[in-house]
């Protein structure tokens, strides 16, 4: 299994030997790293056991014209290089920290979307409008008096149906109520939120919470692994230089990283529910965020199918109450 899966990915390798010599000479420097995390990842998770290094070395000693297969050449090449575990384990770390860091433009599509619903003049007056108008249908019964509303009761607007002869839906009215008040703010709330909610749903939130905690955990574990190695070696080994004041500071540096993400989520996560308090729901009834994001999506492309054809049908109809 090992030999098959190394097969694939190192049809883009350097050769073993070029390959061994970037990993001697790696120092935890990102613009030094010339292989992806994936990459790096797999040689780390497929290097053989020290027991199935000395059955190679074995095989080897029996056979002297024994050659390997390119998998296994690979293998026996960075096996050569000391401390190759502790390093590679770090190499694969660093290379996903570096990648990593795209995270943050993922967080800030989602805080843009917050900010954008949260700062919404029009969408707050729309919302007391469709709440005014909820209350008003629901006095008496356990429904009335509601203090928010949540997006999917939203959208629910649009397949109530007016009893009167235009059949226009609840959603239609609401907005039809609007225009007459201010005309065209309906458009530009649209053309205000459309864009940075479409952005903030293409995130899973919960995806780049597992991601920067899986990231964190194989952080701390190359930041021990390299410990290790330091505390083991003698203070006058050739290789304690590098693994002390190189890859040690590194990977404390990556971990830092890590955790700056961490925080970072932290703060988007709070912001997330935050916007759902604001808005009325409770945090243990916010959905994933990217299906927050595409509900208002879909509440936008409603309101702006009735602002740009519903309105003649209100006009044409008689308005609930009205004479």
């Amino acid at each position: 299994a090992k030999s098959q899966k190394l097969s694939i990915v190192l049809r883009c390798f350097p050769e073993p030997p070029d390959l061994r010599r970037e990993l001697e000479r790696f120092r935890g420097v990102p613009g030094e790293m010339k292989l992806s995390a994936e990459q790096v990842g797999v040689l780390a998770e497929e290097m053989p056991t020290p027991e199935m290094l000395e059955q190679m070395r074995a095989q080897e000693l029996m056979h002297p014209t024994l050659k390997w297969d390119r998998p296994e050449q690979y293998l026996r090449a960075l096996a050569k290089v000391r401390h190759y575990s502790s390093r590679l384990q770090t190499w694969a770390f660093l290379a996903k920290v570096e990648e990593a860091t795209e995270i943050h433009a993922q967080l800030d599509k989602i805080q843009t979307g917050l900010q954008a619903l949260r700062q919404s003049k029009v969408l707050r007056q729309f919302l007391g409008v469709v709440l005014a108008v909820g209350n008003h249908m629901n006095a008496g019964t356990t429904r009335g008096g509601a203090q928010g509303i949540q997006v999917e009761s939203l959208l629910a607007l649009d397949q109530i149906r007016s009893t009167a002869t235009h059949r226009g839906s609840l959603l239609g009215f609401v907005v039809w109520n609007m225009e007459k008040r201010m005309p065209g703010a309906i458009h530009r709330m649209i053309a205000d939120l459309l864009q940075p909610l479409q952005g903030a749903r293409t995130v899973c939130l919960a995806d780049a919470q597992q991601q920067v905690g899986r990231l964190l955990g194989e952080g701390l574990g190359a930041l021990e692994s390299i410990q290790n190695v330091v505390d083991r070696l003698l203070p006058e080994a050739v290789t304690r230089p590098l693994m002390q004041d190189c890859l040690l500071a590194a990977a404390r540096g990556g971990v830092e990283t890590a955790r700056g993400l961490g925080e970072a989520v932290g703060a988007t996560e709070r912001a997330y529910l935050e916007t759902g308090a604001f808005f009325g729901v409770g945090s243990g009834k916010m959905p994933p965020s990217e299906g927050f994001f595409d509900r208002w999506c879909q509440l936008l492309v409603a309101l702006r199918a009735q602002a740009d054809t519903g309105m003649g049908v209100w006009d044409a109809g008689r308005v609930p109450g009205k004479g």
